[in-house]
């Protein structure tokens, strides 16, 4: 499952040391916050942001 880095356009090859960076918080704050809304919250959220073409919100 797309996780909340790929909700957030940090998708694909990492160019740069912030990019990594950004991913690995995006991680961090799933796993200190997860809980059973946030799982379909990014499922959601991963719909809306392909069919909008991978364009962040």
């Amino acid at each position: 499952m797309p996780g909340l880095a790929h909700i957030r356009s940090l998708r694909g090859p990492t160019d740069r040391p912030g990019k990594t960076r950004a991913r690995i918080a995006c991680d961090l704050h799933y796993i200190d916050n997860f809980s059973i809304l946030l799982d379909p919250r990014t499922m959601f959220g991963t719909v809306l942001v392909e069919h909008r073409g991978g364009k962040v919100f």
